[in-house]
């Protein structure tokens, strides 16, 4: 089989290219066609498109933001694909089971067990996981800023400090598939394709990435204190029993928003929320059905 391989070398702590190499010499062992490309901002999609399209399989070594900016020529070519985890959080291998162990990718890759998965776009940004603007969009935006490598768990721990301690609170409403469920309050938001979130917090216990839907999440807030109440329920699986929250589920999200509050997308910064023609920042946010094909272990 031919099989696409893309890595991020600088996941794993700079791990990520010995991973690469092992996973490499396990599939060729396995009588599979490797062709190795190094993710970064020097592939070009056009590069990553035209190679999927003589394979059968994209392999993302890396973290969840190697596999997200691969997403538009893995939609475009159809291909499976399948995560090997080497990043901090790792949400899409949780999801689906997958773990960093190349006998297991060569096992899945003999029985091609291959789902058909839903994803996201945010204003023509697909995305596998999801989207959110408020607390934790903020402190991915203080990890981007701060990056200077590999990213590991306490980058993120100190940025969640550092946001709790002066907490930027976003206002928003939210219409799903036209119908209003939040009206221009204090909060974070998240709109998800996928149960899977940082920190096993969750908030979207009931996503499934092959009902058509996304999940929608609305904690609504205006203080540290009221967030930290969220973010120990959520850790804790109560937050949905709690009032006050709104949870939905629909096709198609429009967000409206005060101003231009940090995005964040599968976990990656996705700068600000952008200003709509009629002179308010939002976002069109909506489900594609159906268009990943995940290979499953």
């Amino acid at each position: 089989m031919n099989i696409v391989l893309l890595n991020n070398p600088k996941s794993g702590r700079g791990t990520g290219a010995a991973s690469a190499d092992r996973l490499a010499e396990a599939l060729s062992d396995a009588g599979h066609e490797v062709v190795r490309l190094a993710a970064g901002t020097s592939l070009a999609r056009e590069e990553l498109l035209g190679a999927l399209r003589s394979s059968r399989l994209l392999v993302a070594a890396g973290g969840d933001g190697t596999l997200h900016h691969a997403l538009p020529a893995i939609i475009a070519s159809g291909v499976a694909v399948y995560h090997f985890p080497l990043g901090t959080e790792n949400l899409f291998t949780r999801e689906f089971g997958m773990t960093s162990e190349p006998s297991r990718l060569v096992r899945a890759i003999e029985n091609w067990r291959v789902r058909a998965c839903d994803a996201g776009e945010v204003n023509g940004r697909p995305f596998g996981l999801m989207a959110s603007v408020g607390f934790d969009a903020c402190v991915v935006e203080r990890v981007a800023a701060g990056r200077r490598g590999g990213v590991t768990r306490a980058d993120y721990v100190r940025s969640a400090m550092s946001e709790l301690m002066n907490a930027r609170v976003a206002r928003v409403s939210v219409r799903i598939d036209g119908r209003l469920v939040v009206g221009d309050s204090h909060g974070l938001l998240v709109v998800a394709n996928s149960r899977q979130y940082a920190a096993r917090l969750d908030p979207a216990v009931h996503a499934d990435m092959s009902d058509g839907q996304l999940d929608v999440v609305f904690f609504p807030y205006r203080t540290s204190i009221g967030l930290a109440r969220w973010l120990l329920a959520s850790a804790a699986g109560v937050h949905t029993h709690m009032s006050g929250i709104v949870i939905g589920q629909g096709r198609a999200i429009e967000v409206d928003v005060d101003k231009e509050w940090p995005l964040q997308i599968d976990g990656e910064a996705a700068g600000g929320v952008p200003m709509r023609p009629r002179g308010r920042h939002g976002l069109d946010i909506r489900v594609l059905p159906g268009v990943l094909n995940v290979l499953v272990p």
